[in-house]
């Protein structure tokens, strides 16, 4: 058998990168295999890469940002919720429904997928469901029914969501029963699917209508489903094909990752290529060289004793051999310069915060950090997840809807400082204040303060009924008082008047009247 030749071997290799990089046949009406730019350098010499290719890119500073966005979201609590109002019954005891706090109604119901779900006017309430086959299903989502063996758990379920919307913009989702019937079916047999399985989104190729952009149907490996068997997930539709592609933070970050790559890759090369000595003996004299058998001895007893755990012993020569230590370049900080930009601006396209990668970061800076990352960076997977599984559950109950924990912190002290100022002011009563608290309601908490006053209406009647009566009680005891002094009966206003007509004649009497007055009196 004759073996290929070198010029055919390169010829095959070559047309095996180009299949890769190509998209799949058939793929046209304007729009481009994966969501990114068609080229990605300024020169158009470097196509754009493949869904392939951004899995294998899926290490180094691309893994760290993609683990902080997809366990941030995993961590999360999630909850079936259910509304009524307006002609949606409560939920019934057999889902074991919970109360859902105000505050919590009020954060849910601006969420813009809950807003798009329903109307800020139909719904009167919001109700958290415990007990459903939709929670089952999610926290063993994979199973296989042959085997009995899982494959992922909520947190790993939720977490592999987003690692393929972070690097290939896309995640599919293929709800089925055991037996393989499909989502469309099982709708319309109001079944809910007990499996929710997450495909491997680089082999999910979207098949298009006849010249038209919108897909017809998936094709996932040798296997088509139509759009109502699989849900579709993509946090940002991409600007090249915004119906069948998304856009995804490695496409916008493939030429820093690449960099990062590669510099780790030269250096790997250079630490890792043959052989590296750390010192050259050589001859004086090159006419009066030792010969082969006396330069094979010598470098065998350096080698024995002067490497590894001997290293450092004294070396005494006849002088006929001059010795060149070997310095190896360390890493120029440049690189490192270089290395620390492609790391910021990845970390940028990421949505994570360059203070979980610096060295440079306290206390402040990591707080600031954890609300940016959870506004910006958790917040919109959240919401994109927890929106297309509201479309699923509503196909069978329109009034069931998806939710995740805030994982932005709230401030408890302005909190609590705006409510103060609300009972204050005669806005809310104390037992709405503590109503979402573990505190139990006051008696007399379900009355306002008059502004200004932290007095309730019952308050300020009672303290003016106090104070009447005080002011009764004290007319009396002035009264009683009198009596006992003047006697029983006495005319207090009659004895008044008489003291003031005999003060009036005391101070009519002439000076030598007062004088002997007074001398009787003293003696």
């Amino acid at each position: 058998m004759r073996l290929p030749s070198h010029k055919h071997r390169t010829i095959a290799r070559r047309l095996e990168q180009a299949r890769a990089i190509a998209g799949p046949a058939g793929y046209g009406m304007g729009v481009a295999w994966s969501g990114g730019p068609l080229h990605a350098d300024a020169f158009g010499a470097k196509r754009g890469p493949t869904p392939y290719q951004l899995i294998e890119a899926y290490k180094q500073i691309a893994f760290a940002c993609t683990e902080f966005n997809a366990l941030g979201v995993s961590c999360l609590n999630m909850h079936l919720m259910a509304a009524s109002g307006n002609g949606m019954p409560r939920p019934r005891s057999l889902s074991a429904p919970m109360r859902v706090s105000n505050r919590d109604k009020k954060r849910i119901m601006r969420l813009p997928y809950v807003r798009r779900a329903f109307s800020t006017n139909d719904v009167e309430d919001i109700q958290e469901i415990t007990q459903s086959e939709f929670l089952d299903a999610l926290e063993r989502p994979a199973i296989d029914p042959e085997t009995g063996m899982s494959y992922f758990d909520r947190q790993s379920f939720i977490a592999t969501i987003v690692r393929y919307l972070d690097i290939c913009g896309l995640s599919y989702l293929k709800p089925e029963n055991e037996t393989g019937i499909g989502f469309a079916q099982l709708v319309a047999s109001s079944t809910p699917p007990p499996l929710w399985w997450p495909l491997q989104s680089q082999y999910v190729w979207p098949i298009r209508k006849t010249n038209s952009a919108l897909i017809d149907k998936f094709r996932y490996f040798t296997e088509y489903y139509d759009p109502a068997d699989l849900c579709y997930i993509r946090l940002r539709p991409s600007l090249r094909d915004p119906y069948g592609s998304g856009y995804a933070a490695a496409q916008a970050a493939w030429q820093y990752s690449g960099l990062e790559d590669k510099g780790i890759s030269m250096w790997d090369q250079l630490l890792g290529t043959g052989a590296r000595p750390n010192i050259v003996f050589s001859a004086k004299d090159p006419d009066r060289a030792p010969g082969e058998d006396e330069r094979r001895r010598y470098e065998a007893e350096l080698n024995t004793f002067h490497s590894r755990g001997r290293a450092g012993r004294a070396i005494v020569t006849t002088g006929a051999w001059d010795i060149t230590p070997v310095n190896y370049q360390g890493f120029d900080t440049g690189e490192m310069d270089v290395n620390n930009y492609n790391m910021e601006r990845m970390c940028n396209c990421w949505g994570v915060p360059v203070a979980y990668m610096s060295r440079e970061s306290n206390l402040a800076n990591l707080q600031a950090a954890d609300k940016f990352h959870a506004k910006y960076g958790i917040n919109p997977r959240a919401w994109c997840i927890a929106s297309v599984l509201t479309d699923m559950v509503k196909k069978y109950d329109p009034r069931l809807f998806w939710t995740f924990d805030n994982p932005v912190a709230e401030d408890e002290l302005q909190e609590a400082t705006i409510v103060d100022m609300q009972v204050k002011s005669g806005l809310i009563t104390r037992n709405q204040a503590t109503q979402d608290t573990p505190w139990p309601p006051d008696p007399d908490g379900d009355e306002l303060f008059m502004p200004g006053t932290q007095k309730t209406p019952q308050m300020i009647l009672e303290e003016h009924e106090q104070n009447m009566k005080s002011a009764r009680q004290a007319d009396k005891n002035a009264q009683q008082a009198s009596e006992f002094q003047y006697g029983e009966g006495a005319d207090v206003e009659a004895d008044t008047e008489a003291a003031r007509s005999m003060m009036a004649a005391i101070y009519a009497m002439p000076i030598n009247q007062l004088n002997l007055m007074h001398r009787s009196l003293c003696n």
